[in-house]
């Protein structure tokens, strides 16, 4: 996606909220966007290791408030892979479960666990099981809310077919916004 389309999105998302005040705790649902770095990892194929490069990771999100305090929900992530010289994207959908804990009136934390199922597409395509930990701080200001995310993402199975690939928790970091 395109920087250009992305700022757009943000301004006519953001520009809803411009004559609301955000309270976080009257939140029934969330949903948002994160940018962020995922870092270099070793990724496991069939008993060889290869590297994967760092590269940016889009993260895209809906939370529904079971109670004021618990979240479920589901994401998808996307982010350009080289790894040992083969370009693919990764595509990833799935579900998450959140507490959310208040710190004040205007800042909460997140801690989250997201069970998914992946895949890529280009020079290697494959399908996996995700299993990954977050961890998210939003912070309210007057009309919008500031997402902070870490955490990794990890894939214990998966493969093409013909080879099993499989990576252990790969760190990744991001910022956002929520709405």
């Amino acid at each position: 996606m395109k920087k250009s389309t992305i700022l757009v999105l943000i301004l006519i998302l953001g520009s809803s909220l411009l004559f609301s005040k955000v309270d976080l705790k009257s939140k029934e649902y969330d949903f948002g966007f994160t940018l962020g770095y995922w870092m270099s990892g070793d990724v496991d194929i069939s008993g060889y290791t290869a590297e994967k490069d760092g590269s940016f990771l889009l993260r895209g999100f809906v939370d529904a408030y079971l109670i004021p305090k618990l979240a479920m929900g589901a994401f998808v992530n996307f982010a350009p892979i080289s790894q040992d010289g083969g370009e693919f994207k990764m595509f990833e959908f799935g579900c998450s479960i959140k507490p959310r804990f208040f710190i004040n009136e205007d800042l909460a934390i997140k801690p989250g666990i997201n069970f998914s199922y992946r895949t890529s597409s280009g020079d290697l395509e494959m399908d996996g099981l995700g299993i990954n930990l977050s961890i998210e701080v939003q912070k309210a200001l007057e009309t919008m809310i500031l997402s902070f995310e870490g955490g990794f993402l990890s894939q214990p199975v998966g493969g093409d077919g013909w080879v099993d690939i499989s990576w252990a928790p790969i760190m990744y970091i991001g910022a956002g916004l929520t709405f």
